[in-house]
């Protein structure tokens, strides 16, 4: 299991997110359980990304909303949370 890590400002971004769709808190939660426990667990989606994004990784809450994020051994980095657009 890996600790989860906020970077930077993802801790507002998530509020603000919350905030924003509180419909989506518990996938949200759920998600965030899912990538400490498996960042390549079938349900997240997770994919490499592309661009001046490649060294960073995508998953997602559900068909519209992602979280961004590296990881290593230990640690899951959450970089952003927001939709396609928003994230990419």
């Amino acid at each position: 299991m890996r600790h989860l890590i906020s970077a930077g400002s993802f801790d507002k971004k998530l509020h603000r997110f919350l905030l924003n769709h509180p419909d989506l808190k518990n996938k949200t939660k759920g998600t965030l359980g899912l990538l400490s426990k498996d960042v390549f667990s079938a349900s997240l989606e997770t994919h490499k990304l592309s661009g001046s994004l490649k060294m960073f990784y995508g998953a997602s809450i559900n068909n519209s909303y992602r979280i961004v994020f590296i990881f290593d051994t230990e640690n899951v980095f959450l970089l952003n949370i927001g939709s396609h657009d928003e994230v990419y």
